[in-house]
């Protein structure tokens, strides 16, 4: 990871894995792109909580489908993408457009947020969020040790499939949230052997 992406850019490190584990499934699907939200973190630094509802995410990170062949290129054009948002404050600027919405209905603010205005379709290509390191304390729950950590979201259809990771007791954590039958659990199982080879690529 920190060779592709360095120390700063996790987020863009998992999501052109996950990119190009998806395009390993089906590479005819229709479409020239990909296109993922990414969060800001919001939690303090081993804050114990909260957990849910702490990320925003007005960041996108888009790849052509003919850069995901080659994985440094892929990943160099994620870099010079945030680097170019960053730089003209695009990131903020996305911010407003949440805050003038945030009347509107939960439903409503949800499809504003994720519709193209242009084209009227779902921004997204799959979901994610990288909830980072989760610190639970003595990571006991009613004396009942905890293991491993699982995360669910709401999706809609499309795009029907979200990708979403943290770090816990010193091990990655992988959770796929899906909708059947678009998406199977046989399906599911093929697409992790395919992120677990482009995470540990060279």
């Amino acid at each position: 990871m920190r060779q592709q992406v360095g120390l700063t850019a996790s987020s863009l490190y998992y999501v052109g894995c996950f990119m190009r584990a998806l395009h390993r499934m089906n590479p005819e699907q229709t479409g020239d792109a990909y296109c993922a939200p990414y969060a800001f973190n919001l939690r303090r630094n081993k804050a114990l909580s909260p957990l849910l509802s702490n990320h925003v995410a007005p960041l996108f990170a888009q790849a052509p489908k003919s850069l995901l062949h080659d994985r440094a290129a892929l990943f160099q054009h994620l870099k010079q993408q945030n680097a170019n948002t960053i730089r003209e404050k695009l990131d903020y600027a996305f911010l407003p457009i949440m805050w003038a919405a945030s009347w509107l209905s939960l439903k409503q603010h949800g499809e504003k947020l994720r519709t193209s205005m242009r084209t009227g379709t779902e921004r997204s290509s799959f979901w994610f969020s990288d909830i980072g390191k989760a610190d639970l304390s003595n990571a006991s729950f009613f004396n009942t040790d905890i293991t491993k950590i699982y995360h669910l979201c709401q999706i809609s259809s499309p795009p029907a499939i979200a990708f979403l990771s943290c770090q816990f007791n010193q091990q990655l954590m992988l959770s796929y949230n899906f909708i059947e039958p678009l998406f199977t659990e046989k399906w599911i199982e093929e697409l992790h052997k395919n992120m677990l080879e482009e995470l540990f690529s060279d």
